[in-house]
């Protein structure tokens, strides 16, 4: 797919891309007004990492990269949340404390930050500032730092006392042992003697291996003592952590970051808008564009008619050609007309059959406009609508329905031109439907149709037949086999491709000569080269802004008998061969 390709997909679907785009903001502005304003203050410490915390009981002197990590850990766990909660008497909970509180410490310096974040300012301010408390056990936790040490040093003089007895027992055992060992020797050597020094021995050297474990263990414990001692708890009154800033009640909320929340929104929406449009356009098999009917059909195709936008012309209804010459519309079906003109030098055509694959195609406004354009030009043209199932050329032309097509084949012994109805356009003769038959299949089959079909050629220069869907049921191909050539409408954003190609090959059963496609309602933005603007101008060369003067105008000058005038655009063949 070439870029144009993609950049008429966006054009076409623009609308929905915008609405997107427009929802998305919507939603992004209800999302930021919904949402709650934070308050957020930092209360910053100087750790001292030589300090034991009584927070942390049983912790001993850390570097200031240990004692950091293990305050971080630690303020993120439940224990340290129930700690806030306790001194804040429980005005939150500890879930609140947990996702409130964040600590950084500051890379490269012993500045600790303590920030808490909450919709009330005050209560963020007491949150911050008692997690810092907390770090900072200073003189007034010293009683329970002096509690939670003598608790310590209890245990380690209970651990020495029993180490002690287990080494003075060690050593008695090895004297016992050294006492038997040189009884042993003394005596009679045998060799069960050898064998109880040995076995002495090997006791002997286990005796002495968990003397040497004890003796360590017995070091460390007093190693441990001197430590908790009262004397060297009073030489370091210190604290951990002490204030450097307490935290402020914060007086301005936090910014919503309503710019970047609404550009993501845009973005989101632009990138959703042009993946759905894409992919819209790519499951949508219906003919939209003149580049893919011609490739799907494997024809040029005749014209390419736009959407008539204007409120004073609705589609399937107006005369587009008589009421509005001068507007793309207008100018699209003079293109079609000097096309099938331009086919007429090959081979002389002077029926022509206009049918659709399906319903609602545009078949009668097709036909309806190229039968008046024709007859605008100077030509004699009859339009027969042959759609003896669902009828609309006499509502086009505001006619009665009957008598009519289906009369004439009836009434075996009358002659055409007792049929057939004049319009505002001289040159243009309709034969409306008639009386709606039962069997209008048996109808168009018959001899009579035949007899019919030649009577009006005679008549005039051009017959056109406006016909039921081809794909509908099997009365264009009965009439096809006896015109002289067809066109097929099709619907743009409607006709399906497989649908398009199944009424091609219907009428390329019945060896009709066969034009090409002719693709109507086709948006502006797809129409491409196929596009015509042309002024609406009086006959003194202004300009006509009022597009409903125009059929007053054209009224006027065939009233007047100056018809001929009106329609230069084309030079009709058979008069300019006479």
């Amino acid at each position: 797919m070439e870029l144009n390709e993609y950049l008429r997909i966006l054009q076409k679907r623009i609308w929905l891309i915008l609405a997107l785009v427009v929802l998305a903001v919507l939603a992004a502005l209800l999302y930021l007004r919904q949402q709650t304003p934070l308050y957020r203050t930092t209360a910053t410490l100087a750790l001292n990492p030589s300090v034991p915390s009584a927070l942390l009981p049983g912790a001993v002197p850390q570097s200031g990269d240990a004692l950091v990590s293990s305050y971080v850990e630690f303020m993120g766990t439940q224990a340290f949340a129930n700690l806030v909660v306790a001194q804040m008497n429980g005005t939150v909970t500890p879930q609140t404390v947990v996702a409130s509180i964040s600590p950084r410490p500051v890379r490269g310096t012993p500045f600790f930050r303590v920030t808490a974040t909450h919709p009330d300012p005050v209560v963020a301010q007491t949150m911050a500032n008692t997690a810092a408390a907390l770090l900072a056990t200073s003189r007034q936790n010293q009683d329970e730092a002096e509690a939670q040490r003598a608790l310590e040093r209890q245990r380690l003089t209970e651990m020495q006392a029993l180490l002690e007895e287990e080494l003075e027992s060690t050593d008695g055992r090895v004297s016992e042992i050294e006492s038997q060992i040189l009884t042993l020797q003394q005596g009679l050597r045998t060799q069960d003697t050898d064998r109880q020094i040995a076995d002495l021995r090997s006791e002997q050297f286990s005796l002495r291996s968990a003397r040497v474990e004890i003796l360590t263990r017995l070091s460390d414990i007093q190693t441990a003592l001197s430590r908790l001692s009262p004397q060297a708890a009073g030489n370091n009154q210190t604290a951990p952590a002490e204030f450097i800033d307490v935290a402020p009640v914060p007086m301005t909320p936090l910014p919503q970051n309503t710019l970047r929340i609404l550009v993501a929104a845009i973005v989101g929406a632009l990138a959703l808008g042009v993946t759905l449009a894409w992919l819209w356009d790519y499951l949508d098999q219906s003919m939209k564009t003149p580049e893919s009917v011609i490739e799907a059909y494997k024809m040029p195709i005749q014209a390419a008619i736009g959407v008539i936008n204007d409120g004073s012309a609705k589609e399937g209804a107006p005369l587009v050609v008589f009421d509005q010459p001068h507007t793309p519309t207008a100018e699209a079906f003079r293109s079609l007309r000097t096309s099938i003109q331009i086919a007429d030098t090959k081979r002389p055509i002077r029926s022509l059959l206009v049918s659709s694959a399906s319903p609602g195609e545009g078949k009668t406004f097709v036909s309806s406009n190229l039968a008046a354009s024709f007859a605008l030009a100077g030509r004699h043209v009859i339009l027969v609508d042959a759609d003896l199932r669902n009828p609309q050329i006499h509502r086009v032309f505001g006619l009665p329905l009957s008598p009519g097509f289906s009369d004439l084949i009836v009434d075996i012994h009358a002659p055409a031109s007792q049929y057939l109805q004049q319009t505002e356009i001289p040159t243009l003769q309709i034969l409306t439907c008639g009386t709606r038959p039962s069997n209008p299949a048996e109808l168009l089959s018959s001899l009579r149709t035949g007899e019919i079909l030649n009577q009006l050629v005679q008549q005039s220069h051009l017959v056109i037949f406006d016909t039921a869907p081809v794909a509908t049921v099997t009365d264009a191909q009965l009439l096809a086999v006896s015109v002289d050539a067809a066109i097929q409408v099709v619907r743009a954003g409607k006709t399906r491709a497989d649908l398009m190609r199944r009424a091609k090959e219907l009428l390329e059963q019945t060896q009709v000569r066969l034009l090409g496609p002719v693709l109507n309602g086709v948006e502006l933005v797809n129409l491409g080269y196929y596009s015509y603007s042309y002024p609406v101008r009086n006959p003194d060369g202004s300009a006509v802004k009022d597009a409903k003067k125009v059929k007053t105008h054209r009224a006027t000058q065939y009233t007047n008998g100056s018809h001929k005038q009106t329609d230069q655009t084309q030079i009709d063949p058979v008069k300019a061969k006479g």
